[in-house]
């Protein structure tokens, strides 16, 4: 399947992907939905694509603003029990709004679910949203700005009505999440701080929709990790997330070298580069970028599995990583 993929890559050429979190799988008909922007007409939509031709099956303009950055403030989810996907982003009548859609493929039908809590010009990078389908609840990790006060919260809106159910802080301040079905609950990757270096510590986290309640599983041993991007095998009981332990001088003294470092990348990998890196390419070149191991936790035990490298250099890792759960 791997070669069958580079054989047919240039029918994906003229789509950008440059978001997280913007993917998402219907595991019955075994098809990848994904948000892009189709770089010839400028328009977001959504790609379906087919697990098992590589074949692209869907392409359905979606009524949604273009960011800065490519598909920021965007998420997809695929309600099984209905088999829609639940798609939301910035509205292109009211700015300052979200609008959250739903779309079945099976009629193809796309149809207004709800406009989402005024949330200001703030997006939030590296965002998620994550859909309790036993509950009919979808979560959308959405940033606020209360008078100058940037945070961000859980939104939970009733994936039948579009009914605002709930609005929940972030205390464990989770940053990916999948729903288990089976323990009926959602887990993902959180953050809280500690006494000692490096002052903070990443952790296994469980989610009820139910209750609204936070559970920290495990403390994982890992410095670094990617927001939004995770997969979940049911069966194995496993969930997958970028992170690592390298770490990189930019990191700590500022975001130059890293951006420094990301410009040359793309030089390297598509022979040109935007405007904006002409400032950042200095001689000599900057130190690597971390890399990424693909950690698979057991959300059971909270216990690492295992943690291959998947990538010498965190930008040249996946942008969405999705679990073919087949039935």
């Amino acid at each position: 399947m791997f070669q069958q993929l580079i054989s047919q890559r240039g029918q994906f050429d003229h789509y950008e992907l440059a978001g997280q979190g913007l993917a998402c799988i219907d595991d019955t008909e075994g098809i990848y939905f994904t948000v892009a922007t189709n770089s010839s007409a400028r328009d977001i939509v959504l790609l379906g694509i087919s697990l098992k031709t590589l074949q692209r099956l869907h392409e359905v303009k979606l009524p949604f603003l273009q960011e800065g950055f490519v598909g920021v403030g965007q998420y997809c989810s695929f309600d099984p029990v209905t088999t829609d996907i639940i798609v939301e982003g910035r509205d292109t009548q009211v700015p300052h709004e979200h609008h959250l859609w739903k779309y079945n493929h099976k009629t193809g039908k796309i149809v207004s679910l709800t406009r989402v809590f005024n949330t200001g010009m703030v997006d939030l990078l590296g965002g998620f949203s994550v859909l309790d389908f036993d509950q009919g609840i979808d979560w959308l990790q959405l940033a606020f700005n209360d008078s100058g006060r940037i945070g961000d919260r859980f939104f939970g809106y009733d994936t039948d009505s579009g009914f605002l159910l709930n609005i929940i802080n972030n205390p464990e301040y989770l940053a990916t999440g999948r729903y288990d079905p089976q323990n009926q609950a959602i887990y993902g990757v959180g953050s809280r701080i500690i006494d000692k270096e490096p002052g903070f510590e990443h952790t296994l986290v469980e989610f009820s929709s139910s209750s609204a309640a936070f559970q920290v599983k495990s403390v994982l041993p890992f410095i670094n990790y990617m927001g939004a991007i995770c997969a979940f095998d049911i069966r194995r009981r496993l969930l997958y997330v970028f992170m690592s332990n390298t770490t990189h001088p930019g990191m700590q003294n500022g975001e130059f070298e890293l951006a420094e470092r990301y410009c040359l990348i793309l030089k390297q990998r598509h022979g040109r580069l935007p405007s904006l890196c002409n400032k950042f390419l200095t001689a000599p070149p900057p130190p690597k970028l971390p890399s990424m191991d693909l950690v698979s936790i057991n959300v059971d035990s909270g216990k690492v599995f295992a943690h291959p490298q998947l990538c010498e250099e965190f930008p040249l890792c996946p942008l969405s990583i999705e679990f073919w759960n087949r039935e």
